[in-house]
């Protein structure tokens, strides 16, 4: 083999690799890894239906809001013992939370700095038992008030939860103990819908799933609207509105306060 063949064959082989790296890379995309974490909820809960909880899982669904846009389910499963709403994270490293505040941390080992030392890498994200409140409550103006519904966060086995302050009656819980959850459903709650109650509200919501992606793209549009405006709760959906502190230590000072209180008391200090 002459030397131009040799060429060509070496460029055949890096041109190979560097396909390979970006497929592998490509496929740790964040909504590669999001879309994972969807799935891994609804492989369980599909065992748990095999083994006789009755019931449907929804996924990839959007929720009509009140101001037009929608609200997107990860998984939803509805079943005789009720409905349950999951929000899925599948983040790696420790995570940090607490269900009174508007960000989560997660942490991550960031390699070793020039003098050896260990670094951390830090990213926020926006509180989960917040998030899927919102979902909750749009879900709730679409089947009904009276219908039970639980929320349910769920990480990854490949993250850790270090430190969480939660007093909510939101369920937070890695991959691994999902089954164990859905099993203590089926084995130790009442019925308390019939199964033709579940079925009917699988028909409402049938309709919602994305079934060609439409959805999703009417979403993605909204969000960017969303972000665009300032002034809407981040914890209901609600409009910021200004006030004034009337007594205690910050009585004088301006803030923004949720149109929905007493109800939802998000604030936002003004900086």
């Amino acid at each position: 083999m002459d030397g131009s063949s040799n060429s060509i064959l070496y460029i055949l082989i890096i041109c190979f690799i560097a396909a390979l790296i970006i497929s592998c890379l490509s496929s740790q995309s964040p909504e590669r890894k999001g879309k994972e974490g969807e799935l891994d909820i609804v492989h369980i809960i599909s065992k748990s239906i095999r083994r006789g909880l009755h019931g449907y899982i929804l996924h990839n669904l959007y929720i009509p809001k009140k101001d037009g846009g929608t609200s997107e389910i990860d998984v939803l499963f509805i079943c005789t013992k009720g409905v349950y709403v999951f929000e899925s994270k599948n983040y790696a490293g420790w995570i940090f939370g607490d269900d009174r505040r508007e960000y989560w941390t997660v942490t991550l080992p960031a390699g070793r700095n020039w003098l050896g030392f260990k670094q951390l890498e830090k990213h926020k994200f926006f509180n989960p038992i917040w998030q899927n409140n919102s979902h909750i409550g749009n879900l709730r103006n679409l089947i009904g008030r009276s219908v039970q519904i639980e929320s349910v966060i769920v990480f990854s086995n490949r993250s850790k939860l270090k430190k969480i302050a939660n007093k909510s009656d939101t369920k937070i819980m890695q991959t691994d103990m999902l089954k164990y959850y859905l099993s203590s459903i089926g084995k130790k709650r009442q019925d308390i819908l019939t199964y033709r109650e579940v079925d009917n509200l699988y028909n409402i919501l049938k309709p919602h799933v994305d079934t060609d992606g439409e959805k999703k793209k009417q979403h993605m549009m909204y969000i960017r609207r969303l972000k665009s405006n300032p002034k809407r709760c981040p914890k209901c959906g609600g409009n910021l509105v200004l006030r004034t502190a009337k007594k205690g230590s910050n009585m004088g000072r301006q803030f923004f306060g949720c149109s929905n209180y007493p109800k939802c008391e998000f604030i936002k200090n003004i900086k």
